[in-house]
């Protein structure tokens, strides 16, 4: 082509007719790859943060099949004034509750003071008595000694108790969220609030919503 020749209109429209594509295309993929983007999903499967053969796992799971897994419990704290194993009403309250508790879908076991069951050894075997008894005619009854679980179920000084809600293993975040708000709910309704909460459908909710 010779100096100060025109361009041939079909060179130049050719020319500027790909650089638009090319610019289109780029565009279409980034939207395309930014609407398809993956979004990152924590696995809450404690196994799978082992390789298959790792040893560790294996003890793990050896350990979930005799005992049970570790980390399908909310445990809450409620505070207690020094009236409060005095108060008919109040014992009445929490008996009540973990009752409403455990009815819940997704829950496997509620353990508490108030749901304590004490064996009896008779001449038929053993059965079981629960250490807090409801009576029509007689109320509230103690057939044990609350003291025997001071340190463990009852702190020292018997100003909070413990309430242990297991729930059934392998739940989804999803039935792990709903069961949550569940007992939550549950709480607002016997007017009870926890001074302390900690478990994995409690925990999963906070950092994952």
């Amino acid at each position: 082509m010779k100096p100060n020749q025109q361009r041939p209109f079909f060179l130049f429209d050719y020319g500027k007719s790909a650089i638009r594509n090319k610019l289109w295309f780029g565009l279409a993929l980034f939207l395309v790859l930014l609407a398809l983007r993956p979004t990152p999903v924590f696995d809450y499967d404690f196994e799978q943060f082992f390789a298959q053969q790792d040893e560790d796992l294996t003890f793990y799971n050896e350990y979930k099949e005799k005992f049970g897994s570790d980390n399908d419990y909310l445990l809450t704290a409620f505070s207690s004034d020094s009236d409060f194993w005095e108060d008919e009403e109040s014992i009445k309250r929490f008996v009540k509750l973990s009752d409403e508790i455990q009815e819940l879908e997704g829950v496997d076991s509620v353990f508490s003071v108030f749901s304590v069951q004490i064996p009896r050894i008779g001449a038929f075997g053993v059965s079981f008595r629960p250490l807090i008894v409801q009576d029509e005619e007689e109320g509230l009854r103690l057939q044990g000694d609350l003291e025997e679980y001071r340190g463990k179920l009852i702190s020292e000084n018997g100003d909070s108790f413990l309430l242990l809600i297991r729930n059934q293993p392998s739940l989804s975040k999803e039935a792990g969220d709903r069961l949550y708000d569940e007992i939550l709910a549950a709480f607002d309704r016997f007017e009870v609030k926890p001074i302390a909460v900690a478990g994995k459908i409690q925990t999963q909710g906070i950092l994952w919503n």
